[in-house]
């Protein structure tokens, strides 16, 4: 089977009037978006074509940099080099990149212009810092949360009157900043969308999935999730989703890099017992805590993970997620969240093992 590198590597020489965007251009844009622009960056000034954007790039940015990156930053490394050159990519105009990373969020977001005929806005998702996976559990118990406001604003200031046949999407978080802007937005913004991309990132709390914003654009979101999928079973969402084959297994499915296609099509499969048991026990839990509860529960949760040097993601294991357990009778939270603490814990370990 295939994954996106090879879905380049195929129709490199394909232009999109030949062979129009599709899905899985819609999640290689998406994985793009997790190039660190702005720790390189350039003294050019944006918008640029992707193929401009490159020369600049790698010419200061070179593999020896990314010896001992997180693997999500390697992977998009080489995502990039690949499709620098390539007929299909190398004249799409990126613009109005912009990244923030702070003790309270991580947000970066840009666009992709096919000339007048499509733009692709993509959200990034979850990095490997720990304050963007905090970010995902704030989730739960705020609306919007931080990111999901900038997200919000850039939709909104993105679109113009000219533009039309509008895509928006993201992998992990950003395919839930994705669903959160579209659901905001204007009635101007709402009316030009065409498809929203959620790329097994989370859904949105009880009430929001129940509103009129929600169901405004139901029918415009594609979600997908790969067999093993623990991030896209957070919170609420439609049970009308893509389950994608991936060539990794457990929570490494979730890198996108991994899933499976054919041709211009996902590999689809089924999505497994274990991810369903977590997506119902994770909903059947949040019905326990109550709101008031959830901001000190959510900061208990990422204590332990500190204290168990669960300090980023790719760090999630069962014997992190064993170790962490040890520590909830020293936090000084009341009975009742540590009694929380417990059960949430039991959700993971047995996910994790």
């Amino acid at each position: 089977m295939a994954n996106i590198i090879d879905y380049i590597g195929y129709y490199k020489n394909k232009t999109f009037d030949e062979v129009p965007f599709n899905d899985v251009d819609a999640l290689i844009l998406a994985e793009f978006s997790y190039i660190e622009l702005d720790k390189f960056l350039l003294d050019r000034v944006m918008p640029l074509t992707l193929s401009a954007l490159a020369k600049s790039y790698f010419s200061k940015v070179k593999p020896e940099d990314m010896k001992g990156r997180p693997l999500l930053f390697r992977e998009t490394y080489h995502l990039f080099e690949v499709m620098k050159d390539t007929k299909r990519y190398k004249d799409l105009v990126i613009t109005n990149y912009k990244s923030i990373v702070d003790d309270e969020k991580q947000f970066c977001a840009m666009t992709f212009k096919n000339a007048k005929k499509w733009m692709y806005i993509a959200f990034e998702g979850t990095d490997s810092s720990i304050i963007g996976w905090k970010e995902d559990f704030d989730m739960s118990h705020a609306f919007p949360v931080p990111s999901q406001q900038m997200a919000i604003d850039y939709l909104e200031k993105e679109v113009r009157f000219f533009d039309k046949n509008i895509y928006v999407g993201g992998h992990s978080k950003g395919g839930n900043l994705a669903l959160v802007s579209c659901m905001m937005a204007s009635s101007f913004v709402r009316n030009r969308l065409k498809n929203i991309y959620n790329f097994d990132g989370p859904g949105v709390r009880e009430e929001e999935y129940h509103s009129g914003a929600y169901e405004r654009i139901r029918r415009k979101v594609k979600m997908f999730v790969p067999a093993q999928s623990v991030v896209g079973m957070i919170l609420y969402h439609d049970l009308h989703y893509t389950v994608v084959e991936s060539s990794n297994r457990g929570l490494l499915q979730h890198d996108g890099m991994s899933w499976q296609c054919f041709g211009s099509f996902f590999v689809e499969t089924e999505l497994s017992a274990k991810s369903i048991r977590f997506y119902k026990e994770m909903r059947d839990f949040l019905k326990e805590v109550p709101k008031e509860e959830r901001a000190e529960f959510v900061s208990s949760i990422f204590l332990i993970f500190d204290k168990a040097g669960i300090t980023s993601t790719e760090k999630v294991t069962f014997s992190k997620i064993l170790k962490a357990t040890t520590f909830i009778g020293s936090l000084t939270a009341d009975k009742k969240i540590k009694e929380k603490l417990k059960k949430i814990f039991v959700i993971l370990k047995n996910y994790f093992k």
